[in-house]
């Protein structure tokens, strides 16, 4: 049985369906995980403001916490997630797009 699914790339095709679809429940279930990210690092850094100044190096260890779970785990998944679904190609400055803005028609067009 194994033969014939290798032999018809059955058991690949099931492989990309099973990651496809790991993927795309990561991806929805990302933005639950930035939000847990942000509320632990604020969450963090308002504990560390609230501790006394006989523990001022606790303090700043969950200060620089949360700051770092802000900047270095929430802001990018956040911009992965966002970005995934733009296309890249209208924000480059190429003569295409800067015609556009000018509102001069596209050169193609010109030469005819």
């Amino acid at each position: 049985m194994a033969e014939i699914l290798e032999e018809e790339g059955v058991g690949e095709l099931f492989a990309l369906q099973i990651h496809h679809s790991l993927c795309n429940f990561v991806y929805m279930k990302l933005k639950y995980i930035i939000t847990i990210i942000v509320l632990a690092s604020l969450g963090s850094i308002i504990y560390g403001y609230t501790l006394d100044a006989e523990e001022q190096a606790l303090a700043h260890k969950y200060i620089g916490g949360g700051t770092l779970g802000l900047f270095l785990l929430a802001m990018p998944l956040f911009l992965y997630k966002e970005s995934k679904t733009r296309n890249w190609d209208d924000y480059m400055l190429n003569e295409k797009n800067v015609r556009k803005m000018q509102g001069r028609p596209p050169k193609d067009s010109e030469d005819k």
